[in-house]
Order: structure tokens, then sequence, then C-alpha cells
């Protein structure tokens, strides 16, 4: 078993990082390049876990966006005053402005 187990959403770079680092011997930084067995296991882990995290990062992000969106439609809320809300969001905001 690989680190796929760590598909959910709420798996963190920390535990995927501590993952790769136990299955592959990655404790230290390597001063050699690896071999040609490591990489293709780490490309087979990357297509197993990290490939499916994205897939499902991406997802969340546009049903984050459709409902930002249902929720200002509902409101009937201008353009204007979407604008305004986005120019006087907290810093922190779930999603990105940049990114819509």
């Amino acid at each position: 078993m690989g680190c796929a187990r760590l598909r959910r959403p709420q798996a963190t770079r920390r535990q995927l990082l501590d993952c790769l680092r136990v299955k592959h011997g990655m404790a230290e930084v390597r001063k050699r390049p690896l071999s040609s067995a490591a990489l293709a296991n780490l490309r087979d882990e990357h297509t197993r876990s990290i490939a499916p995290m994205h897939t499902l990062a991406a997802e969340a992000l546009r049903l984050e966006h459709d409902l930002s969106d249902l929720v200002n439609a509902a409101h009937h809320l201008t353009p204007a005053e979407i604008a305004l809300l986005w120019q006087t969001a907290p810093p922190r905001m779930p999603i990105d402005a940049l990114r819509r």
C-alpha cells in the first residue's frame, strides 16, 4: 500500500511528505540522484496519490465558486456590489478573488 490512502481532502501536505519519506527512504535530502527503480516508484506514487488530490482540490474550488455565485444571485447582488464584497473581504477568504 502506498500513500494513496491520503486521498482524503483533509490529508495535509505534511502527512503526505511523511508517507513519502517513510516509503521511499527520503528522510534526508539526497545528495545523489534517485535510481531508475526509485524514480519509477515515485512516479507511480504520484499517479496514485498526488494526481487524484489535485483533481479533488480543483473540484472543491470549482464548487466553492459555484456556491459563491449562487449566494450572490440569491441576494440579487449587482456586479458593483460583488466587487465591493471582494474589495473588502477579510485577508483569509476561503476562495481567492483573483482566481475567479
